[in-house]
């Protein structure tokens, strides 16, 4: 998995150079809300693009290092299943976040372009949905993964309420996996029929601040029924 994060992060830094080759030397390199043009700049600051993915790819290679380390060191077997577990996952967030990165960059990139050639803002397509609907897609993905992970330091919502033991843990990212798969079902639909981008965004962030919100509330409720239990017990 670590090889296929670095193959598809040096091919966002690939199709930048090809792209960079046919710009001219002033370019767009900031969009307001509207997505017009706010800022032009040097074409060779859109080399910050690819860099983000590089560095994404060297974070993911990083964690999943860790696991590995700590599948070799395990004690017994559940703690190494459980390295494994999230080793996997790590993985496959990986590979989804820098290849839907990949995506949305490369519609940056044609947007830069089309505005250059325009010398100004470039008219709206249905392709300005695309970063709306690929983040909805994150979502879902991630969604998927986060009741698949086990109590860690690395990945999913370490809260201290849902970090308290392997039940609180549990019950918090199965819960969170409902709630971001349905954001994300939500980014889609918003991204499908709201056009002004200004207004997507904001459905955008407030169902990303909700979705947090929600699993918050609940890490808490589920945090404190385990408190009990586990006072009563001792009682």
């Amino acid at each position: 998995m670590k090889k296929a994060i670095w193959i598809i992060a040096v091919l966002g830094l690939v199709l930048t150079a090809a792209v960079l080759a046919s710009l001219p030397e002033t370019v767009p390199v900031h969009f307001d809300a509207a997505w017009n043009p706010d800022r032009w700049g040097s074409r060779w600051e859109l080399l910050l693009l690819p860099a983000v993915l590089l560095l994404l790819a060297g974070i993911f290679t990083l964690v999943m290092n860790v696991w590995e380390k700590k599948v070799e060191s395990a004690e017994n077997d559940k703690v190494r299943a459980e390295a494994l577990t999230n080793r996997k996952a790590s993985g496959i967030a990986g590979i989804s976040t820098v290849s839907m990165l990949v995506l949305i960059f490369a519609w940056l990139l044609l947007r830069i372009s089309r505005a250059a050639a325009d010398g100004g803002a470039a008219a709206g397509s249905a392709l300005d949905r695309l970063p709306f609907i690929l983040m909805g897609l994150i979502f879902i993905v991630l969604g998927n993964i986060m009741p698949k992970t086990r109590r860690n330091g690395f990945i999913g919502f370490r809260f201290s309420w849902s970090m308290y033991n392997d039940v609180t843990w549990r019950r918090t990212h199965r819960f969170s996996g409902y709630v971001m798969v349905a954001a994300g079902v939500l980014m889609i639909l918003a991204a499908a029929l709201i056009s002004p981008p200004l207004a997507a965004t904001a459905v955008l962030l407030a169902l990303a601040a909700a979705a947090l919100l929600v699993t918050l509330v609940y890490a808490h409720k589920v945090y404190r029924e385990e408190k009990e239990r586990s006072a009563s017990h001792e009682e």
